[in-house]
């Protein structure tokens, strides 16, 4: 799937939320998603062009169980998702 624009999640509570294989040609941000399986947050084999901002999820965004790749991202990642088990 490929996204023309931003992608923003916000203030989401649910039992799992993952994103995998989307290009995203602006910004992603993830915040505030509050997830009941602990494996929530799952984000894997995404291209985003721009910034990925990743604040107050619960659990932290994450590769997880998903066989999924690293997210690569041609700006910056900040915040939860400035972490190189997930990005590079």
């Amino acid at each position: 799937m490929t996204i023309g624009g931003n992608l923003t999640i916000t203030g989401l509570r649910s039992c799992f939320l993952g994103v995998f294989r989307v290009i995203v040609t602006q910004n992603f941000k993830l915040n505030g998603s509050l997830n009941a399986d602990p494996d929530g947050n799952e984000l894997a084999d995404n291209s985003i062009a721009h910034n990925l901002n990743c604040n107050g999820n619960s659990p932290s965004p994450q590769i997880g169980d998903s066989g999924g790749g690293l997210n690569k991202v041609f700006g910056r990642a900040n915040g939860q998702c400035a972490n190189p088990a997930l990005v590079h």
